[in-house]
């Protein structure tokens, strides 16, 4: 187990740090605990914020008690719940509770509620080895898990890897004399990085790595065999050399990664993001596994004319506020049918607002913007988003280096559309 930080702080630990949590739930360190919700059978269910406001005493008393003479491992959990933190707080019982551990798996595209954010300080400061540990998905939790046991069937661990297909395999419909004409809004990608750097150091898990990343020009991700990264080799170094790097290659990225939300996939994405505003004129905005783009504030591009034509006017400032807004795309790239896809939506960006007038004419706003959008001009608007996003089916680098592992696509200048099957 490799922790990082003072005992007083948040540790965000590598997936590296699972080993401990298969060794104690061996030495049968963790106990089954029931749900707290209560169950679907039950009519003493809790499902409204009254009701998780508190718990029964007894079940209460269970899971406190639980606590303090097992470990805890929280998976898919938010913490939203203030009765349930409370109990899990006081289980820390001044550093004699959690003998196994606490261990919280979280996303790292999901914010860390705060009630969270303290349970964990808090334990750690009283010398209970507690800490947030920052995982993608539960199937790669699990997969990382268990090639971490000794006793596990070599069949069992060859299919790991594998990924289960979300998807099904439809047959065409027969030729016939009709079929619809339906306009996608996806352009393929015809070219995407098939390889990046893989640096092996003691640097911890994925906050750590980001907080290192931004001390350089580097697009980096965080996986159990090592820092995923996209840029120049002096960068990479740059950005991770103080962490004793003993392992510097490259990393192949399979198709069969690319088919689930995955370290690859995420990198590819960011560095997607970065080749769109370097090339185009305009910013990146990231929302969880979508990035927003936007067009950029007093900038005038003939490329842009199209969009302006139909929507009238491309950004500005709501009236009797100070909050931008601009005219964008809603961009997600996805691996389905064999090939990538960019998958985009047009959409309205704005500012951030907390004041509750604001949003409300913000949500009117927007709202008016959108209703006169019918199938003609949205079909406009997807052909013309298309356009912008994909130039001249140019090849487009995140970095424009020779001396590292950079990023390139190649987007098809035709959005994907189904048509009229012809008998042969």
């Amino acid at each position: 187990m490799r922790a990082f930080g003072g005992t007083a702080k948040i540790v965000v630990a590598s997936l590296d740090s699972a080993s401990l949590a298969i060794e104690a739930m061996n030495e049968g360190r963790w106990p089954l605990i029931g749900k707290l919700h209560g169950d679907f059978q039950s009519r003493r269910l809790k499902n409204t914020a009254e009701e998780l406001r508190e718990q029964d005493v007894e079940l209460r008393r269970a899971l406190v008690e639980s606590c303090k003479r097992y470990g805890l491992i929280v998976v898919g959990y938010s913490g939203r719940d203030q009765s349930v933190m409370s109990a899990l707080a006081e289980s820390v019982s001044d550093g004699r509770g959690y003998p196994g551990g606490l261990f919280w798996f979280h996303r790292p595209q999901d914010p860390l509620f705060e009630g969270v954010s303290s349970l964990i300080k808090n334990a750690a400061s009283t010398g209970i080895q507690a800490h947030v540990i920052e995982v993608q998905t539960f199937d790669e939790l699990m997969g990382d898990l268990l090639r971490q046991s000794d006793d596990i069937p070599s069949g069992v661990l060859s299919e790991i890897g594998e990924s289960a297909s979300r998807l099904t395999d439809i047959s065409p419909e027969p030729p016939g004399k009709t079929w619809p004409v339906i306009r996608m809004n996806a352009l393929q990608l015809l070219e995407w990085p098939s390889v990046c750097r893989r640096v092996e150091c003691t640097i911890g898990g994925a906050k750590e790595v980001r907080a290192a990343a931004a001390k350089a020009d580097v697009i980096v991700g965080r996986r159990n065999v090592g820092i995923l990264a996209f840029g120049s080799d002096e960068e990479v170094r740059k950005a991770f050399s103080s962490f004793k790097i003993t392992g510097f290659d490259f990393h192949s990225i399979e198709a069969s990664r690319l088919r689930y939300e995955s370290v690859e996939l995420g990198i590819i994405r960011d560095a997607f993001a970065r080749c769109v505003t370097r090339h185009r004129p305009l910013f990146a905005q990231r929302r969880g596994s979508q990035y927003i783009l936007g067009v950029k504030q007093d900038t005038s591009s003939p490329e842009l004319n199209p969009l302006e034509q139909i929507t009238t006017t491309l950004n500005g400032v709501l009236p009797a506020t100070n909050l931008r807004w601009a005219e964008a795309v809603r961009v997600r790239i996805e691996y389905r049918l064999g090939r990538m896809w960019l998958l985009f939506e047009p959409t309205i960006w704005f500012e951030h607002t907390d004041n509750d007038d604001q949003r409300y004419t913000l949500a009117e706003f927007v709202g008016q913007r959108m209703a006169g959008r019918f199938n003609s001009q949205w079909n406009s608007l997807i052909a013309t988003w298309g356009k912008i996003l994909a130039g001249n089916s140019t090849r487009m680098s995140a970095f424009d280096t020779s001396a590292g592992a950079d990023a390139s696509f190649t987007l098809a200048t035709t959005t994907a559309f189904s048509r009229r099957s012809q008998r042969r």
